[in-house]
């Protein structure tokens, strides 16, 4: 993380404490807005049921948000719960990147099952690409990603035709833990961030630890920043199982280490 990027984090991490004890069930969120190298908007989740960080920092933006990078403490949300997702007033109000998010094979059989989307259930992964903008800023994007897509050896494209498709496309990776949780009794997610031109070495190497430990593993990554979570499966009533799971997780974040890891996330 560069010496600015860790600086804004560091403030987004201080909001966060604000709301300590006060926000559970929900953890406690700090987020900052960015834009032109100054800060423009704070927030801080204060307590369960008012607005989420990210909200409130959009709120607080001394201008308008549109093209400013977002720094939060935890993944913005994209349910309905007592407030509206997060998610939802990050993309409205125009901040950039849009999502790029990653789900390996088993991953996607999971969700599909739960939340039927229409995934190529046939594919050893799949990358949702989000583009938002003015139409004519979003069909040139698509059309690069498209041209990328296909040089890379992508095996099926297909772009949402609505507002309905796009969510149901992103409901699966969003109901990616819940899926997990109903095909084992447990699963343990680590968390870490390799650079993304690794996102495959990871991948192999973790099919091979599957073997080697004799457990499932399904992946969803953030695909935009290289950072992974993978599920290890397992019965914690089973003490081996428990065992060769905690030896699974912490080669995971050994090889995320070799592989030039830059951030474990607690």
């Amino acid at each position: 993380m560069q010496r600015v990027e860790a600086r804004f984090m560091r403030a987004a991490l201080r909001l966060a404490a604000r709301g300590l004890g006060r926000t559970s069930p929900n953890p406690a969120v700090g987020a900052v807005l960015v834009k032109r190298g100054a800060i423009i908007g704070r927030g801080y989740h204060a307590r369960c049921g008012l607005p989420h960080a990210e909200a409130a920092a959009i709120a607080a933006a001394s201008e308008s948000p549109r093209g400013a990078d977002l720094y939060v403490t935890l993944e913005p949300c994209g349910h309905r719960g007592r407030t509206p997702p997060c998610a939802d007033a990050i993309i409205a109000a125009g901040i950039i990147p849009a999502g790029l998010e990653m789900m390996d094979k088993p991953m996607t059989a999971a969700v599909e099952d739960f939340v039927h989307a229409g995934y190529d259930l046939g594919a050893e992964a799949i990358l949702l690409c989000e583009s938002d903008g003015t139409p004519e800023e979003v069909e040139e994007e698509i059309a690069r990603m498209r041209e990328v897509l296909q040089a890379a050896g992508a095996t099926r494209l297909e772009v949402s035709q609505d507002e309905a498709q796009r969510l149901k496309f992103w409901s699966g990776r969003k109901n990616a833990f819940p899926a997990s949780g109903r095909i084992s009794p447990d699963y343990m997610c680590m968390d870490s961030t390799i650079p993304r031109k690794r996102l495959a070495d990871i991948l192999l190497a973790i099919q091979q630890m599957e073997k080697k430990y004799q457990l499932r593993c399904a992946n969803v990554f953030h695909a935009g920043d290289g950072n992974l979570h993978p599920l290890i499966m397992f019965d914690a009533n089973d003490p081996d199982q428990l065992h060769r799971c905690e030896l699974f997780g912490a080669e995971i974040l050994a090889t995320s280490v070799a592989m030039g890891l830059s951030l474990i996330h607690i």
